[in-house]
């Protein structure tokens, strides 16, 4: 077997070697299941009030995004039901034992099979500080959220990302549009994922996104 992240940068960079002989869609497939990602790290610091539940235990986790232009339509946040914070929880009983019991059902399911079951959540009770906004935000667990990707916890923005959309939705959460069509009509019913002018972003309200 080959430990194939080893060799990430050279198979997408060996992309370029083989582009004009292969069709556009089985370049991007290769890229895909290959699975670099170029973004940044975003922290996010608890509240005072979730730092007493959690005992100071946790001060802040860190998220990876590929879109740093929706940062400003965070809504909320979700970890992956592995994550350390969430074990603690359980391990601490800070959570009820209803909430506790559905962690561990997420837990005891494989990656593979929670990405293919319909969305699902459980609300931790806890807030971290938006880092720009300074708005407090609550903590999910999401059986969508993965401990492979990045740090095993994500930055949700329900108004440009489909999947976060779906669980803002399904559990009543704030949707923050800060990405406007260029024909000035966002979509009713589903989020927006294409190119736009930014709103609601203090001082990059009017740029391209």
């Amino acid at each position: 077997y080959l430990k194939i992240t080893d060799y990430t940068d050279e198979l997408i960079d060996d992309l370029e070697k083989i582009k004009d002989g292969w069709p556009k869609q089985v370049i991007t497939m290769q890229k895909n299941w290959i699975g670099k990602s170029e973004g940044l790290e975003l922290n996010f610091t608890f509240s005072d009030e979730s730092k007493k539940l959690l005992s100071n235990a946790f001060d802040s986790f860190d998220t990876f995004t590929t879109r740093a232009d929706t940062i400003y339509g965070i809504t909320y946040t979700a970890l992956a039901p592995e994550h350390e914070i969430v074990k603690y929880l359980i391990e601490n009983k800070v959570l009820d034992q209803e909430k506790i019991n559905a962690l561990k059902i997420m837990q005891s399911t494989t990656g593979i099979d929670r990405a293919q079951a319909k969305k699902s959540g459980v609300d931790l009770g806890l807030s971290v500080i938006h880092p720009l906004t300074k708005k407090k935000i609550p903590v999910w667990v999401a059986n969508f959220v993965l401990t492979e990707y990045g740090s095993g916890a994500v930055m949700a923005v329900p108004a440009h990302d489909d999947r976060d959309y779906e669980f803002a939705q399904m559990y009543n959460l704030e949707i923050n549009t800060v990405i406007m069509p260029n024909n000035g009509k966002p979509p009713k019913n589903n989020a927006y994922t294409l190119e736009g002018k930014m709103i609601n972003s203090d001082q990059f309200n009017g740029m391209k996104n």
